[in-house]
């Protein structure tokens, strides 16, 4: 397929050419190019590759397209999930609707139906294998395996979200469809679903107590908490109610016995590479702090940050620290954050700039930046890695190494806006044909 931009058609033969360049200098920002084999889709909406695959869409139609430009599932064959719980591949398989009943199923990477549409609801696939549904008439809940299997959803995973601090209701990361809150908890009539399962339990609520329990609703860490996590790295931060009525945070193993001593007044961070984030009553001192396993702490940060995001992300965190933008290492070892601009001063040393913002997330060592409005990628050691000059840009998708961006072209008389998915170097491969007609 051509790739066209009616009045920008000239400005974007030279994108592709490679013979446009722009404001920003050296690898800050290099010439913004099109891949020669670049492939177009004359559709209305990208959404971002998830395992390789990604969903585009036109109308109220749907096709599934691998990193080459491929078709792997055709327009009007199914209605491809596509929410912000639910976009796309996750754990290989996908959620899609019969286009005549508009029942939910499942279809592996290969486009090939798995899991018949006989559901009113669908969660993606967990990292255990198992998903939740609905019945067609989302009035009873159920898990499904792999195979199709299913078995009856505990009442034990229904509770208020009035109950428990919003990062242990259902989230993002759980990926439960927004349309499964259509179910209702005859205790309260405002269910939150929660099945972050890790070895086979997750959190469980019985009168009015938190504990841990297996998928057939088992107990297996009795129901005495006042408030419960998810288990990560093999330890959970539970609150108990001491004999003064004070609820004080602490950490259990999988045997439910105490790890670290319920003696934190504000609820800790879960554990990531060996260190949580928990919080003292007083911040005089300090705003927060990292703990190890056995609840010793490993280090302090003072200054107070403008990132929320304070739990170790692989191998760093960010913290506040002398400099704006810090980044702590599981050795304790602090660097500055900051972008090097590919030049050198006068002296011969390399240039770098401070004056961004940043995503407070780590992806695969990559930061996504802006600066005067444009938006890029840099590694933690500074690096540029996907030039600072796009009006948008998501993550890399590890299976297809695709991010969706969009580009301002600009002429002397107008701008036009390209949309598609760019590989690591910053070259689009896939576009969005847009086509402009009288009518």
């Amino acid at each position: 397929m051509s790739y066209n931009l009616s009045a920008a058609k000239f400005i974007v033969s030279l994108l592709i050419a490679g013979s446009i360049s722009f404001s920003l200098k050296a690898q800050m920002a290099p010439t913004i190019t099109m891949s020669p084999e670049v492939v177009s889709f004359q559709v209305d909406q990208f959404n971002d590759f998830h395992e390789g695959l990604a969903i585009i869409k036109r109308g109220t139609a749907s096709s599934l397209i691998d990193n080459k430009g491929n078709t792997v599932v055709p327009f009007g064959k199914y209605q491809l999930e596509s929410t912000e719980l639910t976009e796309g591949f996750v754990n290989g398989y996908c959620i899609f609707r019969d286009v005549k009943t508009g029942l939910a199923g499942f279809v592996n990477s290969a486009g090939k139906v798995v899991i018949n549409p006989l559901y009113g609801s669908a969660s993606p696939f967990d990292n255990e294998g198992y998903a939740i549904v609905s019945d067609k008439n989302n009035a009873t809940l159920f898990f499904v395996d792999r195979n199709g299997k299913t078995t009856p959803f505990p009442k034990v995973f229904f509770y208020s979200r009035k109950a428990i601090t919003p990062t242990a209701a259902l989230t993002e990361a759980n990926g439960v469809t927004k349309s499964l809150f259509k179910a209702k908890d005859p205790r309260d009539g405002l269910p939150a679903i929660y099945t972050d399962f890790t070895s086979g339990i997750a959190v469980g609520k019985e009168d009015d107590q938190f504990g841990y329990y297996t998928r057939t609703g088992k107990k297996v860490i009795a129901n005495k908490y006042e408030f419960a996590q998810p288990f990560s790295e093999d330890l959970a931060a539970v609150a108990y109610k001491n004999q003064y009525g004070e609820v004080k945070w602490g950490f259990i193993d999988k045997s439910g016995n105490v790890v670290i001593d319920f003696k934190y007044s504000n609820q800790p961070g879960d554990f990531h590479n060996g260190y949580a984030v928990v919080y003292p009553a007083d911040k005089t001192t300090f705003q927060y702090a990292f703990i190890d396993k056995k609840g010793a702490v490993f280090y302090t940060v003072k200054d107070k940050s403008k990132n929320d995001r304070k739990d170790f992300q692989g191998s760093l965190a960010f913290v506040a620290g002398k400099h704006d933008l810090d980044l702590l290492d599981a050795e304790g070892k602090v660097s500055e954050l900051s972008i090097n601009t590919g030049t050198k001063d006068k002296k011969g040393n390399p240039v770098v700039t401070k004056s961004f913002d940043y995503d407070n997330y780590i992806d695969n060592g990559n930061i996504r930046v802006t600066m005067k409005g444009k938006h890029g990628i840099i590694n933690t050691k500074g690096d540029v890695i996907v030039p600072i000059a796009f009006e948008s840009i998501s993550y890399f998708d590890p299976a297809s190494r695709l991010a969706k961006a969009t580009y301002k072209v600009q002429s002397k008389k107008s701008s036009e806006i390209v949309e598609g998915y760019v590989n690591t170097a910053g070259v689009f491969v896939i576009v969005r044909q847009i086509t402009k007609t009288q009518w």
